[in-house]
């Protein structure tokens, strides 16, 4: 991450998957096309450099017993570990009980940020790039975009329906 550039971004370079066998660190993507920057909406911000800054004191306290390297992950065990993708599943969990949200997989919420991105006016393209989606668009809208009715009226509104009164025709 980089929280203090004039747009401040998250870099996608590597990936954590868990097995039956553990954890498996990837230097690498899923593909090519997943390795991007994102700029970070402006809302996250404030609790990114949160986290950043109890990162930076959870390292001084640990001294020479800091395993998390120098630039770290986003989120963190106590010595700089990265967390295991099962116990950040966990946390969701627990945040959706506390916020009183039915149970969702975290994976899913790509299916809400693509369909925001959709409500707000995104292009296919924009959308299947931040999902960092090889196909251009298509199959991301097919996948990840869930209709709503307010996409509805946003087409009806868009085809003019009731804004101009109906022909007759043959009459």
């Amino acid at each position: 991450m980089d929280l203090d550039a004039a747009t401040p971004t998250l870099t996608v370079q590597a990936t954590r998957v868990s097995t039956s066998a553990g954890v498996i660190d990837q230097d690498t993507t899923k593909t090519a096309k997943s390795g991007r920057t994102l700029p970070i909406p402006v809302h996250i911000l404030p609790i990114l450099r949160r986290t950043r800054l109890e990162q930076k004191q959870m390292r001084l306290k640990a001294g020479r017993l800091w395993q998390g390297g120098s630039d770290g992950y986003v989120i963190a065990q106590e010595l700089g570990q990265p967390l295991s993708p099962r116990t950040v599943d966990r946390w969701w969990e627990r945040a959706l009980e506390h916020a009183r949200l039915d149970h969702r997989r975290l994976h899913a919420s790509r299916h809400t940020a693509a369909t925001l991105l959709a409500l707000r006016g995104a292009s296919p393209a924009v959308i299947a790039a931040w999902l960092a989606h090889a196909d251009g668009g298509v199959l991301a809208m097919r996948v990840y975009v869930r209709q709503r009715d307010s996409m509805l009226d946003t087409a009806a509104a868009l085809l003019g329906v009731g804004a101009v009164a109906p022909a007759v025709v043959g009459g």
